[in-house]
């Protein structure tokens, strides 16, 4: 069992914003019903099939708990919008969507970008497939592939030791949350995030009569395996000038009574 997370983030906001009731409808979850109030350390791993609803550094966010990223597992091409992409898009103009995912279990991350109805940037990745990628870098990631190197053909990462030994996948928070600071503006999982993490308010929205349950789907490319059964440790690269933070790993470990 691993983590799971997803988050879809909207810049460029209106003057009068879209209220979540129109939001809900139009994202095809018109049947969900107020569920209360919650924060974004909550919202981010929700396990309960739920749509959350907050904005911070004058971004939308919405925790949707895969049920709006996993569509893009069936997308034809890297450069095809998916149905929530191009309903945002219509709703805000102009706007910069970002979808950032990941899933502990296989090392999954993967983010996707789109501007004016057009998908500037795709990439995902997995312990156990190579990297899937469309258009060009983003500056968040290129502070990212900075640390890395090429060794024996294979690209390589610094730890926290400055030691050339974590792969790609490994640093999945590090990519996940790198790319998110675009619209969030903070780092998820370093002492930048305490305002958005535990103060910022998040509106919940469920199904009516739903009952709490954790979603398993298989992420994006995941292929069967005995290895996708137990969370990895990954590595996160810890932006200079922020105190180290628990982990997204660690939060989900204390959610299930675990710490």
């Amino acid at each position: 069992m691993g983590f799971k997370s997803s988050m879809i983030t909207v810049n460029n906001q209106p003057a009068e914003r879209v209220s979540d009731r129109v939001l809900l409808e139009h994202l095809g979850f018109g049947h969900y019903e107020a569920a209360g109030e919650t924060t974004l350390e909550d919202c981010l791993l929700p396990m309960d099939e739920s749509i959350n609803i907050g904005y911070y550094n004058n971004h939308l966010i919405i925790c949707d708990d895969y049920l709006l990223s996993d569509r893009l597992e069936r997308l034809k091409g890297f450069a095809q919008l998916s149905d929530y992409e191009r309903t945002l898009s219509s709703l805000f103009p102009q706007s910069e969507i970002l979808t950032t995912s990941c899933h502990s279990g296989i090392n999954l991350h993967m983010y996707t970008l789109i501007q004016n109805d057009e998908r500037k940037r795709f990439k995902a990745i997995t312990s156990e497939s190579p990297v899937m990628e469309y258009g060009e870098l983003l500056e968040e990631e290129k502070k990212i592939y900075a640390q890395s190197a090429m060794i024996n053909g294979k690209r390589v990462f610094k730890n926290g030791e400055n030691t050339y030994d974590c792969t790609e996948d490994q640093l999945m928070e590090a990519f996940t949350f790198g790319v998110a600071k675009r619209h969030l503006g903070v780092m998820i999982s370093t002492g930048e995030d305490e305002q958005l993490m535990s103060a910022t308010i998040f509106r919940k929205y469920r199904r009516v009569g739903a009952i709490t349950t954790s979603i398993n789907k298989a992420p994006i490319h995941a292929k069967p395996s005995d290895k996708a059964t137990e969370p990895r440790q990954t590595a996160l690269v810890i932006p200079i000038g922020t105190a180290p933070r628990r982990s997204l790993l660690q939060r989900f470990m204390r959610k299930l009574g675990l710490r």
